[in-house]
């Protein structure tokens, strides 16, 4: 059995309406792209929230692109890094690839 160490599983409220668009180039070409932004409030301090943004690709983005601002969902993911070159430097980030999800409540 091979256990991927590499998930991230988080719950939340989605912040604004899921951004998605079809990609024309490169090897995801054709593929349904969402970028879902989520709030996550901290378990030990209720005032300071974090957010985090999500991309999911092909059938499970064209799903998550009809999701709405308020509902609240659990997302399973993994972590890649992504590192490019901006004006001659070196720009390090996280990206954040769902793999899963769940709608725990759909805002009223």
């Amino acid at each position: 059995m091979v256990y991927n160490m590499n998930q991230f599983t988080i719950t939340g409220n989605i912040t604004k309406k899921p951004e998605s668009r079809v990609y024309m180039k490169g090897n995801i070409s054709g593929k349904y792209v969402t970028h879902i932004s989520l709030a996550v409030s901290r378990p030990f301090d209720k005032k300071k929230t974090d957010f985090f943004v999500f991309t999911a690709f092909g059938d499970l983005g064209y799903k998550m692109s009809k999701l709405n601002k308020g509902d609240k969902i659990l997302i399973q993911s993994y972590v890649k890094n992504n590192i490019y070159e901006k004006d001659g430097k070196k720009v390090y980030g996280i990206d954040y690839i769902v793999t899963n999800y769940e709608v725990i409540k759909k805002k009223k």
